[in-house]
């Protein structure tokens, strides 16, 4: 997914330490066929377990 995005490598796995911009998460969220909602939803709902 990085590749097909341009994004650095293994820049997705460094989200954990530095949050990424906006821009790059509308990237993903259009990547992937979701909202960005949803990204940060189920982020929320994994982080609360």
């Amino acid at each position: 997914m990085e590749t097909d995005l341009g994004f650095p490598r293994s820049s997705i796995c460094k989200w954990n330490e530095n949050e990424p911009g906006i821009r790059k998460v509308q990237k993903v969220a259009d990547y992937l066929q979701v909202s960005i909602e949803k990204l940060l939803q189920d982020h929320d709902s994994v982080v609360q377990k």
